[in-house]
């Protein structure tokens, strides 16, 4: 699906790629799963090969910025939610004179918000050129990053209250799960630092640099995102290590409590193999007692052992 946002004397208007008119006004181009035939039309006004719009309708893109032809090439990590979790999407920018066009292959947070900002918030937005646009989309991403991360940040807190009372199986795919979004976070933040990077520097020739100042507070952002993430996957380290040693505790004091247990019946087994043996010359097989003997040797050994393992904490 293709929508196209542009101004007509001074009102915002919404249509398809046929109602596009030359002007010095920004047009913004949203492209959702473009087909075939709509690739080919936006490759003829971005002014770059119909393959190039292909390539950079993917999921799997690596953030990139670089001049392609006539137009710059933008390419950032976003948040997506998918079936597997909170992973990340890439999204492209292509950027020729006076049109800006997103291309995606998912549904965007950061774009449906700018979607649906108010009337008088838009139109000073497309009053302004591609890089403030730019500017203003990363803004966006960066604000999805901020509340996904707040809310890894409290599944780190809670994984930790969770690996101090218990351990179980859940909590261990729950840290797994986490770490996981940690991992895809932190490499996408990179790319896109890189990528911010390359534009304020002017490496990307055909962005304009009126407005590369305002990039410098989404590298900021992007760099705080980054090291709050660096510190969650430390912090979820040292959990998967205490819960390791919470396993590792636990085991050992099943096998000790094992190991007490076994002795209640290892000495009594030890006595009656020992009356259990063929000899005729044991004085207590001919003593009327011997039997009630035999089982007080037997409960004065385990009360023994229980008090000895009780003094020991062993029980």
């Amino acid at each position: 699906m293709i929508r196209v946002w542009q101004t007509r004397q001074g009102k915002l208007e919404i249509s398809g790629l046929d109602g596009i008119r030359k002007g010095n006004t920004l047009v913004w181009i949203d492209a959702n799963r473009p087909s075939a035939q709509e690739m080919r039309r936006l490759a003829i006004l971005a002014g770059v090969p119909t393959d190039e719009i292909r390539h950079v309708v993917d999921d799997e893109e690596r953030p990139r910025a670089m001049d392609v032809d006539e137009a710059a090439e933008i390419i950032v990590r976003v948040p997506y939610k998918s079936d597997a979790g909170i992973i990340t999407t890439s999204v492209a920018v292509m950027v020729r004179k006076n049109i800006v066009m997103t291309l995606r292959n998912t549904p965007v947070v950061a774009i449906s918000r700018i979607e649906e900002y108010p009337p008088d918030k838009k139109l000073q937005l497309m009053a302004n050129d591609h890089t403030y646009f730019l500017y203003r989309f990363l803004q966006e991403v960066m604000a999805d990053y901020f509340q996904v991360t707040e809310r890894l940040e409290e599944e780190v807190d809670l994984v930790e209250d969770r690996v101090i009372r218990s351990v179980s199986r859940e909590l261990l795919v729950a840290m797994f799960q986490v770490k996981k979004t940690l991992i895809y976070f932190q490499r996408a933040l990179t790319g896109n630092r890189d990528v911010i990077l390359s534009i304020e520097t002017g490496l990307v020739k055909n962005m304009g640099a009126k407005h590369n100042r305002y990039l410098r507070y989404v590298y900021n952002d992007t760099a705080q995102l980054i090291d709050s993430i660096t510190t969650y996957r430390d912090i979820l380290t040292g959990t998967l290590d205490l819960y390791l040693s919470s396993v590792s505790n636990s085991l050992n004091n099943i096998m000790k409590k094992l190991t007490v247990y076994a002795s209640f019946v290892l000495v009594p087994t030890l006595i009656a193999g020992i009356y259990g043996m063929n000899f005729k010359a044991f004085p207590e097989l001919g003593w009327k007692y011997g039997l009630l003997f035999s089982y007080g040797i037997m409960i004065a050994s385990v009360v023994s052992l229980y008090i000895f393992f009780k003094r020991k904490n062993y029980i």
